[in-house]
């Protein structure tokens, strides 16, 4: 991983890490990632955002704007709870998800293009101007390395604001 290798994270901002293989911004392995911003990562393969080897469990988590898979899965056990996943682009193509193998459970989290589960939102793309968007404080114009400094955070008024589980312990400041 180009920010972070087999390891947990909570209350994390990885954002413009680059690897050439198995996650631009986390590799993660037997690993939670909790409440943290993954944004803006570049991966020629295996996951800019995050890719998934073994159990991960992610949540509360905003995976958006990499260059490549946003989560690529080659676990099994793997759960994304509360997440939003948009805006990653493959070669200018939508690529949130890539299951290589392994089984993944998408529960309340609002992810481009829609997921299978309980809870889960449908997102408009990125380029599309119908349908629902995230409404981020203030996003950077492209994706990958190159764009940084912008405000992943979901503005009040989006219509993700609550729309997730409230059942799940947070840290105290959330990112």
């Amino acid at each position: 991983g180009g920010g972070l290798a087999y390891g947990s994270a909570v209350a994390c901002i990885v954002e413009c890490n680059t690897a050439n293989s198995e996650g631009g911004g986390v590799n993660a392995r037997n690993a939670d990632i909790v409440n943290s911003i993954i944004n803006n990562n570049t991966c020629s393969s295996y996951g800019a955002g995050i890719n998934v080897v073994g159990s991960v469990t992610v949540t509360n988590c905003n995976i958006v704007n990499n260059s490549g898979y946003g989560f690529y899965n080659n676990g099994s056990g793997n759960v994304v709870y509360n997440t939003v996943i948009w805006g990653n682009k493959n070669n200018n193509a939508s690529s949130n998800f890539y299951n290589n193998s392994g089984s993944i459970s998408i529960t309340y989290s609002a992810v481009e293009g829609g997921a299978a589960g309980v809870g889960n939102i449908q997102l408009a793309s990125q380029n599309s101007g119908d349908g629902l968007h995230p409404m981020f404080v203030n996003p950077t114009q492209g994706v990958g390395t190159t764009y940084s400094g912008g405000d992943w955070h979901v503005m009040e008024g989006s219509a993700l604001v609550n729309a997730g589980a409230s059942d799940i312990a947070l840290p105290e400041n959330d990112l």
